[in-house]
């Protein structure tokens, strides 16, 4: 079960990205479709096991579920306040925070292995 609630992020991320290029032609569809990948790729991120105790690693790990919980309140902001550009400042945090743990998490993993 932990195994495919793993595999929920990619589909999740494609869901969100549709979501995201929808607003515009798809006003009404869009928040919906991002909301959902977003809570898709959140509960994909919870339940990835984290492969050390490092705490920074696992601080990292972490940030990333918020990542992605800020893409839920993107897709709240974008259903509910349709005349601001609020999500977009949403999702602009989770993208920053998603590529910043993206390029730190394997060189910490790979020091950590280089380690043992």
């Amino acid at each position: 079960m932990k195994q495919f609630l793993m595999r929920l992020y990619v589909p999740g991320a494609l869901c969100a990205l549709a979501g995201l290029l929808a607003y515009i032609p798809f006003r009404e569809a869009a928040p919906y479709v991002l909301a959902a990948g977003a809570v898709l790729m959140t509960v994909g991120q919870y339940f990835t096991p984290v492969p050390t105790k490092d705490p920074v690693i696992v601080r990292l790990y972490r940030q990333r579920v918020f990542s992605c919980l800020f893409l839920v309140v993107a897709g709240i902001l974008m259903k509910y306040m349709p005349r601001g550009n609020e999500w977009m400042l949403a999702v602009l945090v989770a993208a920053v925070i998603q590529v910043y743990t993206a390029f730190r998490i394997p060189v910490l993993e790979r020091r950590e292995a280089e380690k043992r």
